[in-house]
């Protein structure tokens, strides 16, 4: 880009996502996770740098990690190695992670990371849990490769554990205090421990202490279900992998810190607390089963955060919930409790978010 095209790529930037492409941020940004160059917050979207080529995105607790021409970046706080760069060294804009061209996933935990580099698991930050991986408790501050499989797809890390998809199959590791593993106890791994025999899981969730999965179409959610953020119709925790439903068509999920969004059939699904209105259903009431949110069946992705929801529907970008950092993007920190239409761009094709959301437009 040359120096008047990036500016007008910024100006337009800052207007809330006017459908130039690239990698926006917003939200909290008190470790540079917005990947800015600053601690700013920000109430609208922002670009971050100059590249186009973004396909990857994840938002953890205070960093971010991104994926651009197959190689890794990350920013924000580093506390405990959770960059990957061998130091415990902020970031406030995006910084390489080796010299590999072949990552497809990620995820950004709390404080923990993981990677699938080359159809192989990688981990690295806080490993007070197992969460890594490992089979210890030793944090690490650069990728380590886990276990010897070679086909994993799906990753997710959540505070403390974590869940990913091999083969189809499911496997679980960390903290296990509430069933979050789904292997109907509550004992700890530091090792990826297979959930079950099934090999047709396709889609993964984890947040703190609950989980969801889809399989063969179908939704299962375990562990805790303080909120109703599990579907089950009640407040009971479950160990081990229950179905939510009769429908067979759930395409996404994500789980935010105490309440759950899902697609199915296009239509978007919200259930859990709603203490801000996150479940973007114009009121304040906590549901315990999946509720329809609106009539679209246009709804392609979806982001659950800490008390905030996010998704696409048709390109477009929407939002509700808490806002106190601006993590809506609004251009104010104004609460919603129903969704509420981001900038102009119609392009928009990931988002990823709590506190600090991420997104991308092509």
């Amino acid at each position: 880009m040359s120096s008047l095209q990036q500016l007008l790529f910024l100006s337009r930037s800052i207007s809330g996502g006017g459908g130039s492409p690239g990698l926006f941020a917003w939200g909290k940004n008190n470790y540079g996770q917005l990947g800015l160059g600053d601690v700013v917050n920000r109430s609208t979207p922002v670009v971050i740098g100059g590249l186009t080529t973004w396909t990857k995105i994840s938002a953890g607790a205070n960093n971010s990690l991104g994926i651009a021409g197959g190689k890794l970046y990350a920013w924000g706080r580093n506390v405990y190695g959770q960059l990957g760069k061998g130091n415990v060294v902020d970031r406030s804009t995006p910084v390489a992670v080796g010299a590999s061209t072949t990552w497809t996933k990620i995820s950004a935990g709390e404080v923990s990371s993981l990677g699938i580099n080359g159809g192989k698991l990688y981990a690295w930050g806080r490993n007070n849990f197992g969460q890594l991986g490992t089979g210890n408790v030793a944090n690490k501050s650069t990728p380590v490769v886990i276990g010897g499989l070679t086909n994993w797809t799906e990753i997710k890390v959540g505070s403390n554990h974590s869940l990913g998809i091999a083969g189809g199959k499911l496997y679980a590791w960390g903290i296990n205090n509430a069933g979050q593993l789904g292997l109907g106890n509550v004992v700890y791994r530091s090792v990826p421990v297979a959930v079950g025999a099934a090999t047709t899981w396709t889609k993964i969730s984890a947040v703190a202490d609950t989980s969801l999965g889809i399989n063969g179409g179908k939704l299962y959610a375990w562990g805790m279900n303080n909120f109703g953020q599990l579907g089950t119709g009640d407040v009971v925790n479950r160990s081990t992998p229950v179905v939510i439903g009769g429908l067979t068509n759930w395409t996404e999920i994500k789980v935010g810190s105490n309440h759950s969004l899902g697609i199915a059939g296009g239509k978007l699904y919200a259930w859990g607390v709603n203490s801000t209105g996150q479940l973007g259903l114009n009121d304040q009431v906590n549901r315990s089963v999946p509720v329809a949110v609106g009539a679209s069946t246009t709804w392609t992705k979806i982001s659950a955060g800490t008390n905030n929801s996010l998704g696409i529907n048709g390109g477009k970008l929407y939002a509700c919930g808490s806002n106190n950092f601006g993590q809506l993007g609004k251009g104010n920190v104004v609460n919603t409790s129903s969704l509420t239409m981001i900038g102009t761009s119609t392009t928009w094709t990931e988002i990823e978010g709590g506190f600090c959301v991420l997104g991308i437009i092509e």
